[in-house]
């Protein structure tokens, strides 16, 4: 299984990934599953709280907030992908908020 570093903004940590179809899959401390479909740029998280998908190609996203079974639509401005092999780097604004999501491959465990 290989390592990532993923860092949401300021915040960085380092975890094991899995990586198949060109979808980089992981859990986070805080017992969130996200994966990153590397081909379709989609971004999905999923906890006990929410359920979050963000479409980088089609500059929409969608938050689910479980307790309230509420499902609230963003619109997703100001993007850049930049992508090298399964490292990606996606900069985007929400509601004029700027967001930096990042993931590179550090090794690979064979």
């Amino acid at each position: 299984m290989p390592k990532i570093r993923v860092k949401i903004n300021e915040d960085e940590s380092i975890i094991d990934a899995a990586i198949d179809n060109n979808i980089i899959k992981y859990m986070e401390p805080e017992n969130t599953s996200v994966s990153y479909d590397l081909e379709n740029n989609i971004l999905e998280r999923d906890n006990e709280d929410i359920h979050m998908i963000y479409d980088f190609n089609n500059k929409n996203g969608s938050i689910l907030v479980k307790e309230m079974a509420r499902e609230l639509e963003i619109s997703i401005e100001n993007i850049l992908i930049d992508r090298l092999k399964n490292n990606i780097k996606v900069n985007y604004s929400i509601e004029n908020n700027d967001f930096l999501y990042e993931l590179e491959v550090l090794e690979w465990a064979f």
